[in-house]
């Protein structure tokens, strides 16, 4: 999980190379650093940037993407009428969506602020790999 962090962070490539470059006990870490990949259930964008409320495009639509998978089956109070009774896939960070980011940081323990920055990214990214749900 903290390789996880660390490349959502500081990117895939920067990790590989500073655990490569620390010696031979980091030599397999180095060699397990796979880049983000989309899953199945959320393609839109691998991109990652930070996002703010009034942001637009396949970026939030991932983030909308992965926040109702973070709600899909754990919550009956998910946010807004969309996929999963949850956000709209739309791709407009608006109310709704800066709703759910500020549930889901709650719920995943972060700092509440209601952007998708590097650690709500790696968050996301967490749950979608290990199917948790908030």
């Amino acid at each position: 999980m903290i390789k996880m962090k660390l490349a959502a962070i500081v990117g895939t490539a920067a990790l590989a190379a500073a655990l490569a470059s620390a010696g031979p006990a980091c030599a397999a870490a180095a060699a397990s650093v796979r880049p983000l990949t989309l899953s199945a259930a959320c393609p839109f964008s691998s991109a990652q940037n930070s996002l703010v409320e009034g942001d637009s495009g396949a970026d939030v639509e991932q983030a909308q993407c992965e926040l109702n998978h973070a709600f899909a089956f754990g919550s009956p109070n998910n946010y807004g009428n969309g996929g999963y009774y949850g956000l709209s896939e739309d791709g407009s960070f608006g109310a709704e969506t800066l709703a759910a980011t500020k549930a889901f940081q709650k719920c995943a323990g972060s700092s509440v602020d209601g952007e998708i920055g590097p650690d709500t990214w790696s968050e996301l990214n967490y749950w979608m790999s290990k199917n948790v749900y908030c």
